[in-house]
């Protein structure tokens, strides 16, 4: 039973790590070199890598910062499949001509959380305050694609708003909302099966 959770962590850790790495070269093939720093790529790299190394604080840390916003991603595009029209205009690029191969890896968006999920509780949480290194990595994020990015892209939203909402004063927004989302992340997890520890 053990061995066939760690080939199933094996299968699913190479397979994010692998998603992550195409999205990169294929961001560097269509010549979008800041959609590099999207953090749905790189967080599929360390979500990868994480289970690759059974890492579950490195895991949870990841899902603290994507879970929220994935689930508006998956909502937004089934709702957008039913209805005709996009709900929160988040999966709006989805929905219009452009390069299959990115179609493709965009689709990533529906199955990352539950795949995370999985492979957490397979892992058990051993740490609580996850919460922590999550707050300095999407600090690093908003910094670093702030400084490397043009505003034209609009990279992980740091210039303005992804969703049918403009909120006033962005910067304090994009801060407070991604923090309250890692919050509630991280309480779940906490609070959840997973994130026992294994006797």
């Amino acid at each position: 039973m053990i061995k066939n959770k760690g080939i199933i962590l094996n299968i699913i850790g190479s397979f994010f790590l692998l998603m992550g790495i195409a999205a990169v070269l294929n961001a560097i093939y269509l010549r979008d070199y800041a959609g590099i720093l999207w953090f749905c790529y790189t967080g599929l790299i360390l979500i990868g890598i994480s289970i690759l190394k059974r890492n579950s604080f490195l895991l949870t840390v990841q899902l603290n910062i994507l879970a929220i916003p994935l689930i508006f991603w998956t909502i937004d595009f089934i709702y957008t499949l039913i209805f005709g029209n996009s709900l929160l205009g988040v999966v709006d690029y989805f929905f219009i001509n452009g390069p299959l191969f990115s179609k493709i890896i965009s689709i990533q968006h529906l199955f990352t959380i539950p795949l995370s999920f999985y492979a957490l509780s397979i892992l058990k949480s051993k740490r609580e305050d996850a919460w922590k290194l999550s707050f300095i990595e999407i600090v690093l994020i908003y910094f670093v694609t702030l400084i490397l990015t043009p505003e034209a892209s609009n990279i992980n939203c740091v210039y303005g708003s992804c969703i049918n909402f403009v909120p006033k004063f962005y910067t304090f927004f994009w801060f407070v909302s991604n923090f309250i989302m890692i919050l509630l992340t991280n309480l779940v997890i906490n609070n959840l099966y997973f994130s026992k520890k294994e006797s």
